[in-house]
């Protein structure tokens, strides 16, 4: 954990940073989704199969298409970015649990001012 005071510029660019990090897991996790599914239906038709070759099978025949797929919508302009605008509200407790600065606070509805200490 890090707390930076005193420093706005310091705590946003830690804060991009670890929004970055963790959109890209989030994105990994996301992905894989259809392959744990995919392990699951072998493993409830095999229960007794070896794990490793379950998920060998897997990554043969549902890895391909999975890959394929992640990176068929790739938006190669700035437009990926307005989905996270238009969707905001949506995605307002995710958001939030990051930071609350000029968004909506989750737990009052009034924006919050980053300026003014609780307290």
């Amino acid at each position: 954990m890090l707390i930076v005071r005193g420093d706005r510029a310091v705590a946003e660019a830690y804060a991009a940073h670890v929004l970055d990090v963790y959109e890209q897991y989030r994105w990994r996790w996301r992905l894989q989704q259809p392959l744990r599914d995919a392990f699951q239906k072998l493993k409830q038709r095999r229960p007794k199969a070896d794990p490793a070759e379950l998920w060998k099978e897997t990554m043969k025949t549902a890895a391909p298409s999975v890959i394929k797929k992640a990176w068929q919508k790739l938006e190669p302009t700035d437009h990926w970015q307005d989905f996270y605008v238009e969707h905001r509200d949506f995605l307002a407790a995710e958001t939030n649990f990051w930071s609350a600065f000029g968004g909506v606070s989750l737990a009052s509805g009034r924006r919050r001012d980053p300026a003014r200490r609780r307290g």
